[in-house]
């Protein structure tokens, strides 16, 4: 508990810094699952499956 009555502005920059690179990959994850979805339903109605 020191870390946060030493540094408590570092820790909350670290913070900061963690939340907007985690709201990015949840962004890119979103995209890529989206497009993962899209290429998957065209592959099904361009040859179904036997």
């Amino acid at each position: 508990m020191c870390i946060w009555s030493t540094r408590p502005r570092a820790v909350h920059n670290f913070a900061q810094q963690t939340w907007k690179v985690a709201q990015v990959w949840a962004e890119v994850a979103y995209q890529t699952a989206k497009v993962a979805r899209q290429t998957r339903k065209l592959a099904q109605k361009g040859r179904p499956e036997s």
